[in-house]
């Protein structure tokens, strides 16, 4: 009974991976359509999937520096535990930096952030005056396995 079941689990996993490429997993929410695998990038102390841009370097144009603000509308509320939109506020970006609560980084050479503040995660990227991510909260206290989908303007445009 276990050799047919390790037969058929190779074959499907020998399957999947086609002529030797990785797959490509896209993962479709409100801000749009994201390649969550094969992750592209790296970003010392916090490498996870689900940054990939399909954004050419033609389409970037700098972050404006001030302060964003909009909405986290919830994609996953771990059951209920977060099901409320949510308002953002007092999002800063300066010089290349974006400061929001606890979350401190870097905007990279795509106009892509990625930020960690304890158990939680904060990816997206940037495009003229707005930015679209998402919150992760594996782990947190009060919002448990939440994600949240973030559009942010930056304000008094």
């Amino acid at each position: 009974m276990r050799i047919p079941g390790v037969v058929g689990l190779c074959w499907l996993l020998l399957s999947c991976s086609g002529n030797g490429q990785r797959p490509t997993v896209m993962l479709a929410s409100a801000p749009g359509v994201t390649s969550v695998y094969p992750y592209s990038g790296t970003v010392s102390g916090a490498p996870w999937p689900g940054t990939a841009t399909t954004r050419s370097v033609a389409d970037l144009t700098p972050v404006q520096d001030g302060t964003y603000a909009g909405e986290a509308v919830p994609l996953s509320t771990d059951g209920g535990l977060c099901w409320q939109t949510r308002d953002v506020d007092n999002f800063q970006v300066h010089g290349g930096n974006v400061q929001y609560g606890g979350f401190n980084g870097h905007i990279d050479a795509n106009n892509s952030v990625q930020m960690v503040y304890g158990t939680k995660r904060l990816i997206g990227q940037f495009a003229r005056d707005v930015f679209q991510g998402q919150l992760i909260t594996t782990g947190a206290q009060q919002d448990g396995g939440c994600i949240f989908a973030l559009t942010l303007r930056r304000e008094g445009v």
